[in-house]
């Protein structure tokens, strides 16, 4: 059900142009996330859906004017990919390009993806 809002109604909202009503389905898909890449580090792609989710809620943050929740969002993302590297867990071709966009903004390490 998460995953099919970070696909499917959340970009259909985005497109419609409905930023109210993006919040909480955002906010209830990524604790749902949480719940999954928790209970499972080691499943690649519940913690990539976790990353999206996190990265969705940024890019909402910035569209609603709230830098501190864009940066929060981001580094959230961030620390989820960056456990995803350190358990060798697979990573996308894109995964691994945002994954280095923000080791640069947040001065980390990178490994070559």
């Amino acid at each position: 059900m998460a995953n099919k809002f970070n696909f499917g109604l959340n970009g259909a909202l985005e497109v419609e142009g409905h930023l109210p009503l993006r919040k909480e389905p955002l906010q209830t898909a990524r604790g749902a996330l949480s719940h999954l890449a928790l209970a499972d580090p080691s499943n690649a792609g519940w913690q990539r859906d976790l990353a999206v989710s996190h990265f969705k809620l940024a890019t909402f943050a910035r569209q609603s004017g709230d830098e501190a929740g864009f940066m929060t969002e981001l580094r959230a993302c961030f620390e989820v990919l960056q456990q995803m590297k350190r358990r060798n867990l697979h990573f996308e071709p894109q995964m691994a390009q945002v994954y280095q966009q923000l080791a640069r903004m947040f001065g980390g390490q990178a490994p070559a993806a």
